[in-house]
């Protein structure tokens, strides 16, 4: 008994460490993204980032449902398999900005039917999103004339695919579900000391076009510091994202929260 809780843990680990590598390995890149800032004005700011992303509620591919509800420990433990890589980037010129972010995450999960039918799941999930901010508001914060506050307003678009695949014994299920989405949204931060700030998030969206509803919300503390002369927020804190899409026409649907502590 002992020891095949030493061989869990074992493997919880590994998980870890092979999800974090993910992690380290687009964090090489900060640097050559912290110096490209170009002499026209252009700041360029490039985030890499862990998601510890849970998930709760319902999806319907091409008539094919199935409920979630795991938590992101609960996902290490039941999976052999889970990749993900998450990223944001801006460029800002004076009160206008550009943004990309990507985020994937896939899961592999091996078992047995009846003790003989070998089966397999895989489920990936591909997040997309690209936009436009103004800022709306801003400056020094009152008696901290090297603190500042910022305020603005997005639209963007995102683009969100599901797709699962699913061997039981000889049969085999492959299903993909996508979509894109309008938002918009108002995003700021606020420096409460020389080296730590707050960090807000929310937009919402689909209207109707795809999506019923969606929303995006997130909330971060962040502490400035250098490394190898180069600036570096490192930041922590919650995201949530909810989509609810309904499409009787294809039989497809999903209901679903995606929620988790953010490192970034």
């Amino acid at each position: 008994m002992e020891s095949g809780k030493r061989a869990r843990l074992s493997d919880w680990r590994h998980k870890v460490f092979n999800y974090a590598l993910n992690l380290f390995a687009a964090s090489a890149l900060v640097f050559s993204a912290t110096a490209a800032r170009a002499e026209d004005g252009w700041k360029v700011t490039f985030t890499p980032y862990m998601w510890l992303q849970g998930t709760n509620g319902d999806i319907k591919v091409k008539g094919f449902k199935t409920h979630l509800s795991d938590s992101f420990l609960d996902m290490l433990d039941s999976s052999d398999t889970l990749i993900g890589g998450f990223a944001h980037l801006e460029a800002w010129r004076g009160d206008w900005g550009l943004y990309l972010e990507g985020n994937y995450s896939y899961t592999s999960t091996k078992g047995e039917v009846l003790g003989a039918i070998k089966t397999r799941v895989e489920t990936a999930m591909t997040i997309l999103e690209a936009g436009g901010f103004y800022k709306l508001a801003g400056g020094a914060v009152d008696g901290a004339p090297k603190q500042n506050w910022q305020i603005e307003a997005l639209l963007g678009v995102r683009y969100v695919a599901f797709n699962l695949k699913a061997d039981v014994g000889p049969l085999s299920l492959d299903r993909t579900l996508d979509w894109v989405d309008p938002l918009i949204g108002i995003s700021g931060h606020v420096d409460i000391a020389p080296s730590w700030t707050l960090i807000g998030h929310a937009d919402v969206g689909g209207f109707g076009i795809s999506s019923d509803f969606t929303t995006n919300l997130y909330a971060l503390v962040g502490y400035r510091s250098e490394l190898f002369g180069a600036q570096v927020l490192s930041s922590f804190g919650y995201r949530g994202l909810y989509i609810n899409r309904h499409d009787s026409g294809k039989n497809n649907s999903a209901d679903l929260w995606l929620h988790g502590p953010v490192l970034g």
